[in-house]
C-alpha cells in the first residue's frame, strides 16, 4: 500500500497541491485519521470527548467528507483543536498505545 502511494505521489506531484494551508479542516481531519489509524467512530468520539468537544457519528462522517456534496459540513476550528488536544491527552495518559489503539473505558 505504501509503495503504491509513494509511486502515485511522485507521478502526480506537479498536479497535486499538498500545501496544508490551502486545505480546510475537513482535509486535515481526514488525514489525521489516516495517519493515526483511528477509524472506529466510537474511538473518534472518545478522542473528541477527552478534548472537551461533543460530537456524534453523523458529524464525524460529514467532517470526513472533503468533496462538495450535500453530506459535507465544514469542520469548525474548535472541533479540530479539540481532536488534536484529545489525541495529546490520551497519548500523555498512556491510553493511546503504539499501533494507535485507544482505550475506550477506564477498566484495565
Amino acid at each position: 500500500m505504501m509503495n503504491r502511494y509513494v509511486s502515485n505521489r511522485s507521478r502526480n506531484d506537479s498536479k497535486r497541491n499538498t500545501n496544508i494551508s490551502d486545505r480546510n479542516n475537513n482535509f486535515v481531519f481526514k488525514r489525521l485519521l489516516a495517519i493515526t489509524g483511528i477509524f472506529d467512530k466510537n474511538a473518534i468520539m472518545k478522542v473528541f470527548e477527552v478534548g472537551g468537544y461533543t460530537v456524534n457519528k453523523s458529524q464525524i462522517q460529514r467532517w470526513k467528507t472533503i468533496k462538495e456534496s450535500e453530506r459535507k459540513q465544514t469542520m469548525p476550528k474548535e472541533a479540530l483543536n479539540a481532536f488534536l488536544n484529545g489525541l495529546l491527552i490520551l497519548s500523555e495518559k498512556g491510553d493511546l498505545w503504539v499501533g494507535f489503539n485507544i482505550k475506550l473505558d477506564d477498566n484495565p
